[in-house]
């Protein structure tokens, strides 16, 4: 089978920048959730350019607290229903203040592959568990054209066995 092609995209690649952002109780809550140590590497990093991490809700020993990716990569997606948080987002805003908000059912589409033009379902988490635990398009895309059609057009010109 062809090795996949590597995607060099990065979480920027898919957000979408006027999207909502938490009220400012809710993201100063979500912020003082943040370890110390990523803390530390985002204030380091707010003078590097950067736009945007994101994150999960965990519980560790010390409670509950906002673990953060800073590689550009968006982590997991899951169902409502997986037993995993929601993947929030630390935006920089064009003033320069921290902002925090869930990702939306686009970006989380965006992220599975599924083109912009594609019509998603009503409510969040209709759309989050359409997306959540799935497997990304590009994804089925290789497996279709590199493994199950070579595979169906071998099987055709089987003799059939009776």
């Amino acid at each position: 089978m062809a090795e996949a092609p590597k995607l060099k995209r990065n979480i920027l690649d898919i957000l979408d920048m006027e999207a909502v952002c938490d009220d400012e109780q809710t993201a100063k809550h979500n912020l003082a959730l943040i370890s110390p140590k990523h803390q530390t590497k985002l204030l380091g990093m707010l003078t590097n350019g950067f736009v945007a991490a994101p994150g999960y809700k965990r519980t560790r020993e010390a409670g509950q607290v906002l673990e953060l990716r800073f590689d550009g990569l968006a982590g997991c997606l899951r169902t409502p229903e997986g037993g995993s948080s929601r993947q929030h987002l630390v935006i920089r805003k064009s003033n320069g203040t921290l902002a925090t908000r869930l990702i939306t059912v686009r970006e989380a589409a965006r992220l599975m592959g599924v083109r912009d033009s594609y019509k998603l379902p009503g409510s969040y988490n209709d759309g989050y568990r359409a997306m959540g635990d799935a497997v990304a398009v590009p994804a089925v895309r290789h497996l279709a054209k590199s493994l199950l059609l070579p595979l169906a057009r071998a099987l055709r010109h089987l003799p059939m066995k009776s």
